[in-house]
């Protein structure tokens, strides 16, 4: 989808967008309904995005003639946001694939760009596991558009792996998120009702109030007591776990030595070589040896060693509905 104009940005205020939906609804891990509350009443801005964001616009065209070519239909880049069945539904898909050999038939593709970090809720190609926000998304686009046609989810890993998803168009579920959209905005956007705060709004609060101007004493504070001892108990978890931790994998290194991988039933440790990791602090003295440079002079182009060989060290834990520890507090 290309980027939304000011007016786009503006419209949408009126209304729930397909990105939007699943954070309502409990089903998004990367934004708070908190965000999208503040951002539909004006108390809050949209996030302007970042690097990954801005890169997934310029790549979305590349993938689309990707999908195009193999699919051998036209794909046609959405441009408004449309209005759905009720004034408050919105969505502007990313394409329309339209297929002329078989009577103008299209659909619906929803374009991703994930680094293989973060695929692990996909699941494998051609079939309809996709994480639940993607879900939540091409479902919502097609109520919008007054559809009932499966969409197709292209996405790119790591700028160099093409892989495709088809979900089908679920009308119960479908359903089942409109009801509870409607009984958000109804509450939180029509009455004004502030929703819950959760951690997934943390990133959003610290972007909100970059700096402090003010100061706040007891009785005021004495609302937030819960969660001031939700935080100590947190923190002396952490403790705990941390306790746990760092001998943990001083005896898994141990044991590795100079092995790349290791698994087993509570996981996985990956420790490998940091890819295309370079040493420019050695380039740094490799340079000033030949051209017989000073220190002075290294320290002029303020290189470091930040980017040093080096492996690392990642553990995966293994899928469970249960958490295999849990930390108890010392008596």
């Amino acid at each position: 989808m290309p980027k939304l104009t000011k007016e786009q940005l503006e419209f949408r205020k009126s209304g729930l967008g397909a990105s939007e939906v699943a954070a309502v609804v409990g089903l998004s891990d990367h934004i708070s309904a908190y965000q999208i509350w503040l951002e539909k009443t004006g108390k809050g801005t949209p996030v302007d995005g970042n690097d990954a964001t801005e890169w997934a616009h310029r790549l979305e065209p590349i993938v689309a003639a990707k999908y195009g070519e193999i699919h051998n239909v036209m794909m046609i880049p959405g441009k408004d946001t449309m209005t759905g069945p009720e004034p408050w539904m919105l969505a502007t898909e990313d394409y329309m694939a339209v297929d002329w050999l078989q009577e103008g038939r299209d659909w619906i593709v929803e374009i991703k760009t994930r680094s293989r970090y973060t695929m692990d809720k996909f699941g494998p190609p051609g079939t309809d596991q996709v994480p639940h926000d993607v879900l939540c998304q091409v479902l919502w686009q097609n109520v919008v558009k007054k559809r009932s046609t499966s969409s197709d989810v292209p996405v790119l890993v790591d700028g160099r792996e093409y892989l495709e998803y088809t979900v089908p168009f679920d009308r119960e579920l479908a359903d089942a998120i409109i009801e509870q959209a409607r009984e958000w905005w109804m509450a939180h956007v029509v009455k004004g009702q502030s929703p819950e705060v959760d951690g997934k709004a943390l990133e959003h609060l610290k972007q909100r109030f970059k700096s402090a101007t003010r100061t706040l004493e007891l009785p005021q504070t004495d609302a937030m007591e819960p969660y001031l001892e939700d935080l100590a108990k947190a923190k002396h978890f952490h403790e705990v776990a941390k306790k746990l931790e760092e001998p943990a994998k001083a005896h898994i290194m141990e044991f590795m030595q100079d092995a790349y991988s290791l698994a087993g039933n509570a996981g996985s440790v990956r420790w490998g070589n940091r890819a295309g990791s370079t040493s420019w602090k050695s380039v740094a003295l490799a340079i000033a040896k030949k051209f017989n440079l000073t220190p002075a002079d290294i320290a002029e182009f303020e290189l470091s060693n930040k980017g040093a060989d080096g492996r690392q060290f990642v553990f995966t834990p293994a899928k469970s509905d249960t958490p295999i520890f849990v930390p108890e507090e010392e008596s």
